[in-house]
């Protein structure tokens, strides 16, 4: 059995990439203090984009994976805009990064300024 969870953010932005952050590591040097619990090491992941003011919404997968989520930080191209992640997977817990661009108004595709490149602003287990 497999699990549904949602990651919401207060604003629309603009995801550039992920990681799935293994059991006992840190995803980045910065954030010592934080340590994954992802569990177990194998199983399927889905990640779904629920775009943000789009004239038809549709979802939009960013990523899919039937046996063993990445080892690395998975880059988007383009990027995503949505307000709203849905994570799908075999997981029991998952420690999930998300890498943004932050934007002065991510909701306009036409008129962004880069404030800050990619930050890991979410990182939360999955229970």
């Amino acid at each position: 059995a497999g699990h549904t969870d949602v990651v919401t953010f207060p604003q629309p932005v603009r995801v550039h990439g992920f990681l799935v952050v293994p059991n006992g590591h840190t995803p980045h040097p910065v954030l010592q203090s934080f340590s994954g619990k992802t569990a177990p090491d194998n199983f399927a992941l889905e990640l779904v984009a629920v775009p943000y003011l789009a004239a038809k919404p549709s979802l939009s997968r960013m990523f899919t994976s039937s046996s063993a989520p990445p080892a690395e930080l998975v880059h988007l191209h383009p990027p995503v805009l949505t307000a709203q992640i849905l994570v799908r997977g075999g997981y029991q817990s998952l420690s999930l990064c998300i890498c943004l661009l932050y934007t002065s108004d991510a909701a306009d595709e036409e008129d962004s300024v880069d404030l800050g490149g990619r930050r890991i602003i979410k990182k939360k287990s999955y229970r």
